[in-house]
């Protein structure tokens, strides 16, 4: 057998492929699982196509041979912004270390809408509030509400917020008080619902007496425009004073049930009105008349106790002025009507016929709070040797009573029979309650 000639013979060694591996990120730095990405050559060809990252925010791809690739995000994780920007890398001639990625994504930022409102229903404008953090670091100020009492807040990432008032309207209480809310992952629009109260009134009564003396221990109750009681007990002080704060605006009226002692009850409503941003207290006056006290004089027989008719007596004042005149009844009493506390007199100006006129004055004393009180007064008879009183003259002349005028002197003693029985009933009265000559 002869040589036959040389043959040729080829063998290709395979590059070696490398790894990559990508780690997606928030921007907190926490890893986001469910990013999906699609693997790309460099000439923009889809070589691999649902790569999603798993829980621990990592995709890897394997067995890429040397070249230039990217991956391009098609769906970013919940509540995070898609970030289509391609993500380039190369894998290297005999790579020998997996290649390591790492890409962020961005919040989908979230809106707040706050609506101001007044306690009213008015919408408010030109409420001023601060953002802050949940730790209460100011992050935004000056956030005006505008016409429609909206204030909006864009570019809101997850998380605790606060918002504080800074400024109100005039005739609305300034709140304070935070206003927590909470962004949530995804979250589009976050809304908020806040009221301002209404600037409240105060009134301040006070209770005075007819010469203007101010009255300690008047009780009010206070109802509203439809007359349902709010408050109760409301009683004046040493001052004569009652307040009553925090009052919303509208009417009211003040009603008293109970008249400081010695004063007639007034249950006339006293009306007011607390009217839109009050700033000052309103202030009422209210005035009690005095009780009034009726004085019975009865005029008697200083030895007999015999009820006296005729005696006439000027009523003074302290300052003495007389008030008026009265004159004793047929029974020896007489009332003095509506007579305030003070002092006053008693001046006999005619005393009964028989009688000596008293020459010293009667002092009475009413206190006040006094009832009704009742003041004897005694007249001594005429002794024999005195001059009574002339009484008026009948002139009969010659002429002898008639028949008629002996049966109308019989009518006239039966009369007297009757009344001297009347006499001696109120005689008995009289000793068992006198103890002096002036009773209460």
């Amino acid at each position: 057998m002869g040589q036959s000639e040389a043959k040729q013979v080829s063998f290709e060694n395979p590059l070696s492929t490398g790894t990559v591996e990508l780690t997606k990120i928030g921007e907190e730095g926490d890893t986001l699982e469910g990013a999906v990405f699609t693997l790309v050559n460099e000439k923009g060809e889809e070589l691999k196509t649902g790569l999603t990252t798993n829980e621990e925010g990592v995709l890897t791809v394997e067995n890429l041979k040397p070249g230039n690739y990217a991956f391009i995000e098609t769906e970013a994780p919940f509540g995070y912004q898609l970030d289509d920007t391609p993500i380039e890398f190369e894998i290297a001639f005999n790579q020998l270390e997996t290649l390591e990625l790492e890409a962020e994504n961005s919040y989908i930022p979230s809106t707040l809408e706050l609506t101001k409102e007044g306690e009213d229903g008015k919408l408010l404008e030109g409420v001023v509030f601060e953002l802050q953090d949940a730790d209460g670091t100011t992050l935004q100020e000056n956030l005006v509400t505008d016409e429609k009492g909206k204030l909006i807040i864009d570019n809101l990432i997850p998380g605790s917020y606060q918002l504080i008032e800074t400024e109100t309207l005039l005739g609305y209480e300034l709140d304070t008080t935070p206003i927590p809310f909470d962004i949530g992952l995804g979250q589009g629009i976050a809304k908020v619902n806040f009221e301002n109260p209404l600037r409240t009134g105060s009134v301040e009564l006070t209770k005075v007496g007819e010469t203007g003396d101010t009255l300690e221990g008047a009780i009010f109750s206070l109802v509203d425009a439809k007359g349902e009681v709010l408050k109760t007990e409301l009683t004046t002080d040493k001052n004569g004073v009652l307040v009553v704060d925090d009052l919303k605006l509208g009417n009211y009226a003040f009603i008293e049930t109970k008249a400081p002692f010695g004063y007639q009850l007034d249950k006339t409503p006293i009306e007011f009105e607390i009217v839109f941003d009050q700033q000052e207290p309103l202030y009422l006056e209210f005035s009690n008349n005095l009780l009034k006290t009726d004085i019975q004089i009865t005029k008697v027989d200083a030895i007999t106790d015999t009820t006296l008719e005729g005696a006439v007596f000027d009523v003074l004042d302290s300052e003495g002025e007389r008030i008026t005149t009265i004159t004793t009844n047929e029974n020896g009493i007489v009332i003095v009507k509506g007579l305030t506390p003070g002092d006053y007199q008693l001046v006999e100006t005619k005393a009964p016929t028989g009688y000596v006129q008293l020459d010293k004055p009667i002092h009475i004393t009413i206190e006040l709070g006094d009832k009704n009180k009742e003041v004897i007064v005694e007249n001594t008879p005429m002794e024999k040797g005195d001059t009574p009183p002339t009484p008026p003259s009948q002139d009969f002349g010659d002429k002898l009573p008639q028949t008629g005028e002996e049966w109308l002197r019989y009518l006239a003693l039966i009369g007297m029979i009757f009344l001297g029985s009347g006499s001696f009933l109120l005689y008995t009265h009289i000793r068992r309650m006198r103890s002096g000559t002036l009773i209460e």
